[in-house]
């Protein structure tokens, strides 16, 4: 049996936008409008890690609980004994 766990480190596929003199009434405008753009594109981004942490929290909770209803159920543990398994340190590449 192997445990599978979210291998992946997403980066925010936004463009951050240039920055232009303000002499140019134009590209300045097209710049505050790309700005709203790039800060709705990474509101989104978050948004969608933060829900996805909250998944991969909550599965972890359950399976952390599924260990402690088996260790109880099959190994004559007192009902109160919380019996977390321990994380192991991840290696660094």
């Amino acid at each position: 049996m192997e445990a599978n766990a979210h291998p992946l480190s997403p980066e925010a596929a936004c463009n951050e936008p240039s920055r232009p003199s303000r002499s140019d009434v134009e590209k300045w405008n097209r710049f505050v409008a790309d700005v709203d753009v790039y800060r709705a594109c990474i509101s989104t981004f978050v948004d969608v890690e933060y829900s996805a942490a909250d998944v991969h929290r909550s599965a972890a909770e359950r399976a952390a609980e599924r260990w402690n209803h088996f260790v109880r159920n099959n190994l004559n543990v007192p009902e109160d004994f919380p019996h977390i398994p321990r994380r192991e340190p991840r290696e660094t590449p």
